[in-house]
């Protein structure tokens, strides 16, 4: 959600969340023997620490849209990826932390075999199907169908959440107080 407060001059908007699953803020970390070989301190970010799997950059995404999606009343999130995305993996996990049923509609391409994140979405009881098809309309098209059988509210998240910074812009740009209803 997107907090705005008005000023005589100019209007300052403040992003917020509204879920915080990381650890604020990750922790910079010296790596000392490549600083060692370089000869400059060299440092790194652990967003292999922010407290969902080893999500780093991906939760931060999945923080504002799950958000959305929460206040938009959705009672499903759909993804897509890879057979072994850690997008989708990722997204099953904070959806379902907030009591949203996630549902990975994913391209039958790789190892679609109970291994790595297939099997942590098989421990999750994640609603996981394949489609044979290398086209995301397809997949985006699929989730429709299924939600339509389902009858319940649903949000769509795209391949790797690529939606996130897209309509915060729009919005932005735009000035509106809160982002639309289309996601």
């Amino acid at each position: 959600m997107i907090y705005c407060l008005i000023n005589e001059n100019r209007k300052i908007c403040r992003i917020s969340p509204v879920f915080r699953w990381r650890c604020c803020p990750p922790p910079i970390q010296k790596l000392e023997n490549i600083s060692r070989l370089l000869n400059t301190n060299v440092y790194i970010k652990r967003d292999d620490l922010t407290g969902i799997g080893l999500g780093g950059n991906k939760v931060r995404k999945l923080e504002f849209l799950l958000a959305d999606a929460k206040r938009k009343g959705a009672e499903v999130v759909f993804t897509t990826g890879g057979a072994q995305s850690n997008h989708a993996m990722l997204t099953a996990a904070c959806a379902k932390k907030l009591g949203m049923e996630p549902i990975l509609i994913l391209k039958k391409r790789g190892v679609t075999e109970r291994k790595g994140n297939q099997l942590l979405e098989y421990l999750m009881d994640t609603d996981v199907r394949f489609l044979d098809t290398d086209s995301y309309d397809d997949i985006y098209a699929e989730m429709d169908r299924v939600s339509k059988a389902s009858g319940k509210k649903y949000y769509k998240i795209p391949c790797g959440g690529s939606n996130a910074g897209v309509e915060l812009v729009s919005v932005l740009h735009r000035g509106e107080s809160e982002a639309s209803d289309h996601a």
